[in-house]
């Protein structure tokens, strides 16, 4: 299927993070069952001579449409497959679009706790959807940075997209700098995005990580990631010790031998 391009699915790399998002929470839901032959037997009632690969294709960056994942979400009697198949992390990852309703639907994604720090009280659009926000400072950043969870993540990368966009150059770079903090953490305690986790470091090394293409500022901020692979083992034990159900290491391994250094 072709996306246009001012959709997020228009980028392969995002394409294969998503997809393998909602493979990871399929497989979650039907008891951590990650061979995806197993999955069509179960969900699907396929047997050996009539697989039809979907759920291989879908760890593989294919997007099955919304039918097929509403008869999924109904066989394993779950609720979060949309969630990811549509979550506001998406398209602020696309480096080659912009829009501002990103960013206010990521932000409106949050808990009310979040909202309440970031949004001004009394304005609303006619979906009751909040408007009027508190300036973007490093204040703000770091309280919101504090809850160290996928909700700090989102609020931290719409603060990122915005100001990369606009130009404010030292509230990118602290942002830029805060996720690479939180990114650890986040992937680890999240199977959805630790399955493709360097997929996800590619584009926001794309997207965040480097300098913006702009004429109002000599580069003067880099984000390097040297202890990366060792804070991510360490954040793997602590979710595991924690019961977070990541995805064996041979499925990891399998998925990710042509992204990992």
């Amino acid at each position: 299927m072709s996306y246009p391009k001012n959709s997020h699915l228009h980028n392969f790399l995002i394409r294969q993070i998503v997809g393998a998002a909602c493979y990871a929470d399929i497989a979650i839901a039907a008891g951590e069952i990650w061979s995806t032959n197993r999955l069509e037997v179960l969900i699907d009632d396929e047997r050996f001579e009539s697989y039809t690969g979907i759920y291989r294709r879908m760890r593989n960056g294919s997007i099955s449409d919304n039918k097929i994942l509403y008869r999924i979400q109904k066989t394993l009697e779950f609720k979060t497959l949309f969630t990811w198949r549509n979550h506001p992390l998406w398209p602020l990852l696309y480096d080659d679009y912009y829009h501002n309703d990103h960013i206010l639907r990521a932000l409106n994604s949050l808990p009310k706790n979040m909202r309440d720090s970031i949004f001004a009280e009394g304005q609303y659009d006619s979906r009751g959807v909040r408007l009027a926000r508190h300036e973007v400072t490093h204040g703000l950043i770091k309280k919101i940075v504090a809850y160290e969870n996928l909700n700090a993540f989102v609020a931290i990368m719409a603060f990122a997209r915005e100001a990369r966009e606009n130009n404010i150059h030292r509230i990118s770079a602290f942002c830029a700098l805060q996720i690479q903090k939180l990114f650890p953490k986040v992937v680890c305690h999240t199977p959805q995005l630790y399955i493709r986790w360097p997929q996800l470091e590619k584009q926001l090394t794309r997207t965040i990580w480097s300098f913006p293409k702009t004429k109002t500022s000599m580069p003067w901020f880099s984000v390097k990631h040297n202890n990366l692979l060792s804070e991510i083992a360490n954040e793997e034990k602590h979710a595991l010790a924690n019961h977070i159900k990541l995805p064996p290491k041979h499925v990891f391994r399998t998925i990710n031998k042509n992204h990992l250094n």
